[in-house]
């Protein structure tokens, strides 16, 4: 390095850690206590040679552990749990070698793990996190790769140096780092300091925060996707099989941006994650689906007695927007440990009734209220059989139709412990709050009503307006018993423990949320949308300048579209053409059009024939014929790709039988003919032609010769045999591009008959 690249260097880290730095560490500064509290358990857990559940706890699973924030749910809990002495094991060797030697046995390690289904994927921040923690004067706190490698992009611009860029090499990236900066700092900073430095280097050179601080990602980045889009093409082209990689990428941009192009397996699996997660909702419009599906209806439910209420419920689209316009409206800003507890499921009010007072009560008043055993003491009883003599000492009308007042007032009364979480719901698809039991029962003495009487205090760790799906907390559908414990097959542990982590709400972020129509063409759309499409447009939704609501029928709720909410459509054009299509819809989506690709079939040889100029031939005379909304897609002979050449035959002639003729009858209205005309059939030999034309007997024989003369010929059948001819499908190209193959001696032999 010569003399001038080093004093440009010099100046560089110099003014890092300058009074700039010294101001970003001061308002750092819970960062860095928390981070060199993890930094002394774990000198101290090398010091007695003991990792704690609590340690091994907090460097793979905690989100926020000190040194770094990792994605929520990037190691679960239970995998945790189930590779224990693994974990432990290779804790051990990181704190005790910073190489890359131990950092590739790591990374091999959970190869295997994923191997067994037990890791969702190789995940390097959380790798690189645990070495952060354990040598820190060797390693930064930016852990993820693809972060890391920006951060290295910007010093080797700013900084006129030549350092690897790290993403193949984090380690040594890093060390190389790190021995530069450590050459050049100022003997007051130590390696804490300079870590956070570091990464105020990456947050200042880049409009968002990384994923080190929340993995916060604004909705700006995602302006090139159109809010509203419709994926469309001839059958076969790919449309469904895209939307799923393409609401990936909206819905998880920053899982999209790690993974370099993921493959299709990786997709799918984050797709079937995000699904689960009620981010990415699919549907599809048919004849039947209606505004009561897709926005909201009446439908009929039972209560705990068996009494058929009536209520209003979401539909898909409603119940995506409420679920991305949520948010955090209060939380108790506690660390909690989840581990130890019991879970609850609890209504507060007749939710059915659509009546909130008793849950607004208990807000304010940080209670729950049992709306069981009207205003009777149960102060003193201890047992399931003292409250039910309770019960019927106060002659109390509840009992006589049902014994589970007794069971719900004996859950609330004994069986909730203090410590016990609460989940609120709000109806069976939805939760609204979650409190922690405080205190113990107490019979709450009010004038103003009979009935709610029955109180346990409790603290309120979360209330969500709106509130959000089931689906982001449980396994399964909730009872619309009023009270009952969750079991771990109706909740999910790793879920809670997500949202009750602490978060910023001053400056709540939303998430994309995506919702997929395959089919958008064949549902009714204003009987589907009714008033509701005017507000899919972008200046209308929710925020935005020209934005708009409405007062839904059912419900009497105003409602709006969120920003956030992203429509992707899929359209066969073989059903309706664009021209056909709603023109209120038209207007408010954007089109992308997805035409057949045979070049990704060229070189998939049967027969020795190319499929994809296959493809083309048959697609450029259906085009001639009809038009380009019907022409077939490049998906119906994807399964040739992958076959062995000794079973690609049979495979094309059921392709060409059990689909791509039905298509083409399906296209040209069974004329025989012209689905004849697309195969070629006129160019070539009877025996070869798909096509067969005429019955068993001529029309001569069948009818008068006045007659047979005046009919046209109308019977047509498969020729059963051409699907196995190695010519019937090279006869589909054209003669510059065909090339015969030599003939059997039988074929000859026939050939020649037909001659004579």
């Amino acid at each position: 390095m010569d003399t001038e690249t080093t004093s440009k260097l010099s100046n560089a880290v110099t003014t890092l850690f300058g009074t700039a730095g010294n101001n970003f560490l001061e308002s750092k500064a819970q960062w860095e206590t928390d981070y060199k509290d993890l930094l002394s358990r774990i000198q101290e857990a090398r010091e007695t040679g003991t990792i704690s559940d609590k340690l091994l706890e907090d460097l793979w699973w905690t989100r926020s552990n000190g040194v770094a924030t990792i994605k929520t749910g990037a190691l679960s809990r239970k995998a945790l749990e189930q590779l224990q002495q693994e974990f432990r094991s290779l804790t051990r060797q990181i704190f005790s070698d910073c190489s890359e030697k131990v950092h590739r046995q790591v990374i091999d390690s959970f190869m295997a793990f994923k191997a067994q289904g037990l890791v969702v994927g190789v995940l390097h921040s959380v790798i690189n996190r645990v070495f952060a923690a354990a040598h820190p004067s060797q390693c930064t706190t930016v852990v993820s790769p693809n972060i890391f490698k920006l951060l290295v992009k910007d010093i080797n611009r700013q900084w006129e140096i030549d350092l690897p860029d790290g993403k193949e090499d984090w380690l040594a990236s890093n060390r190389a780092l790190k021995e530069i900066i450590n050459r050049h700092r100022p003997a007051t900073f130590d390696d804490v300091q300079t870590n956070i430095l570091i990464w105020r280097l990456y947050a200042e050179n880049d409009s968002q925060e990384n994923e080190l601080m929340d993995e916060k990602l604004p909705l700006a980045n995602l302006s090139i996707q159109p809010l509203n889009q419709i994926l469309f093409g001839p059958p076969g082209t790919g449309k469904t099989y895209n939307t799923t990689r393409l609401a990936v990428q909206i819905a998880d941009p920053q899982w999209y941006a790690n993974q370099d192009e993921p493959d299709s397996r990786s997709v799918r699996e984050r797709y079937d994650a995000l699904q689960a997660e009620k981010r990415i909702v699919f549907t599809t419009f048919h004849q039947s689906f209606a505004y009561e599906d897709f926005i909201e209806g009446i439908r009929a439910e039972s209560s705990d007695n068996g009494q058929l209420n009536y209520s209003v419920h979401d539909g898909v689209f409603k119940e995506l927007c409420e679920s991305a316009d949520a948010k955090v409206t209060r939380q108790s800003g506690e660390q909690i440990d989840l581990n130890g507890r019991r879970f609850w499921k609890m209504s507060l009010g007749n939710t059915l009734e659509d009546n909130d007072d008793i849950y607004q009560e208990c807000l304010e008043n940080n209670y729950v209220l049992l709306g069981y055993g009207e205003s009777i003491d149960f102060s003193r009883c201890t047992s399931r059989d003292s409250v039910r003599k309770q019960f019927e000492t106060a002659n109390s009308l509840e009992i006589q139709q049902s014994d589970y007042p007794i069971t719900a007032v004996h859950n609330f009364r004994n069986t909730l412990q203090v410590g016990d979480l609460v989940v609120i719901s709000d109806g069976n698809r939805k939760f609204r709050a979650i409190a922690e039991i405080t205190g113990d029962y107490q019979r709450l003495e009010t004038d103003e009503r009979t009935g709610y009487q029955q109180a346990r205090p409790v603290k309120w760790h979360r209330q969500y307006e709106p509130s959000l799906p089931r689906e982001q907390l449980f396994k399964k559908a909730l009872s619309q018993k009023t009270l009952y414990e969750l079991h771990p097959s109706t909740i999910d542990i790793d879920k809670l423990a997500e949202l009750l982590a602490p978060q910023d709400i001053s400056e709540p972020q939303q998430k994309p949320l995506v919702l997929i129509i395959d089919e958008i063409n064949r549902g009714n759309i204003s009987r589907i949308f009714g008033e509701l499409i005017t507000l899919l447009e972008p200046v209308k939704r929710k925020g935005a300048e020209d934005a708009r609501e409405v007062i839904l029928p059912y419900s009497k709720k105003t409602f709006a579209v969120p920003p956030n909410v992203y429509v992707i459509g899929t359209m066969n054009t073989a059903d309706k053409s664009l021209a056909q299509l709603d023109l209120a819809l038209r207007r408010r989506f954007s089109f992308v059009e997805m035409p057949p690709s045979p070049e990704l079939l060229a070189g998939t040889q049967v027969y020795g024939i190319d499929i994809g100029e296959l493809l083309t031939s048959l697609n450029q005379r259906i085009e001639a014929l009809l038009d380009r909304d019907h022409l077939i897609g490049h998906s119906y002979f994807l399964p040739l790709c992958g076959l062995p050449l000794e079973e690609r035959e049979s495979k094309l002639a059921s392709i060409f039988q059990q689909q791509i003729l039905p298509l083409l009858q399906e296209y040209f209205f069974d004329d025989w003919q012209r689905i004849g005309w697309v195969l070629n059939d006129p160019a070539k030999h009877p025996h070869n032609r798909f096509i067969i034309e005429g019955g068993q007997q001529p029309l001569n024989e069948l009818f008068p010769a006045d007659i047979a003369s005046q009919i046209n010929e109308r019977r047509f059948s498969l020729n059963t045999e051409a699907f196995i001819q190695a010519d019937a499908y090279r006869g589909i190209l054209p003669p510059a591009t065909a090339t015969a193959s030599p003939k059997s001696p039988a074929l000859e032999k026939a050939e020649s008959e037909v001659a004579v």
